[in-house]
Formats: structure tokens, C-alpha cells, sequence
């Protein structure tokens, strides 16, 4: 299953904006096991979609206490119906939950 990650909606922050973002990113692709995107999972949709929720909830969890300098939403979607698999809004100023 081929699947698509980054930042979508209406981005903005300060001056710490592209590093945080990047601290994001990084988060997400680690626990993925992925480097690039699109990016290829073996299994059935199902399988692949579950992997992907169970290690952004360990990215969540991990990140959960951070104050992040930017508004974006982490997106991933499955690549051939371009569903939304994952979505994560960060807010300027604010952490998580």
C-alpha cells in the first residue's frame, strides 16, 4: 500500500517555524520507518492503515508536552484514494492536548 505524508491547510508561524517543523517531521518518519515520501507498507490496506495510526499515536505521545512555533496539519493519506489515513493539527504556542 503506497501512502503520501506532509503538511497541508494554511501554515504559519514564527521564528523557530521550519525547525519545529522539521523536529515534527522527524518524529513521524522515525516512527514509520520511512524516509520518503510516498512511501510503501506491506499488507492489506487495513493492516498498513493500522500501522500507521500505532505509531503516530507513539509520535503523539511523545511530542504531547511540546510547544511547537507553527500552524499546520500533519496529513497521511493512502495514495490511491487519497483518503486521509492520519491527521494531526499543530497550533502556534500550544501543545497537543
Amino acid at each position: 500500500v503506497i501512502y503520501t505524508y506532509g503538511w497541508e491547510g494554511a501554515m504559519s508561524g514564527g521564528a523557530l517555524m521550519t525547525t519545529d517543523m522539521e523536529i515534527v517531521e522527524d518524529a513521524y518518519t522515525a516512527a514509520l520507518g520511512v524516509k520518503t515520501t510516498p512511501f510503501t507498507l506491506n499488507g492489506t490496506k487495513s493492516e498498513c492503515n493500522a500501522k500507521i495510526k500505532a505509531a503516530c499515536e507513539k509520535v503523539e505521545q511523545t511530542l504531547k508536552n511540546e510547544v511547537f512555533d507553527f500552524n499546520a496539519d500533519f496529513v497521511i493519506r493512502e495514495q490511491s484514494s487519497n483518503q486521509i489515513v492520519y491527521s494531526c493539527t499543530f497550533k502556534q504556542g500550544s501543545n497537543l492536548f
